[in-house]
């Protein structure tokens, strides 16, 4: 059963992955974009997901991770690129 859907890429998305507080989500695209959802504290079950942020990156991107904390975010781009993302701003640290 499906309970909600997060649109908004406008290419293929690669990589959907939660945080470890189960009411975050990030996905990434080939689209250059990494998106975070976040889950109302009233909402139940499912399908109310709001996109609150929408980040470009340096390139197409083949996957994301969360640490264990959730407070920081790794991706990979196919430029050769892994960004490291504070998820307090969400600012990237490029290496």
């Amino acid at each position: 059963v499906i309970v909600g859907e997060l649109p908004g890429h406008e290419s293929t998305v690669v990589c959907c992955k939660f945080a470890p507080n189960g009411r975050t989500i990030a996905t990434c695209a080939h689209d250059k974009r990494l998106m975070i959802w976040t889950q109302p504290k009233q909402a139940k079950g499912g399908g109310a997901w709001d996109c609150t942020q929408v980040l470009e990156t340096s390139g197409p991107l083949w996957g994301c991770a969360f640490d264990h904390t959730g407070e920081t975010l790794a991706t990979v781009c196919n430029d050769g690129n892994v960004q490291i993302w504070t998820q307090k701003v969400l600012v990237p640290y490029n290496f």
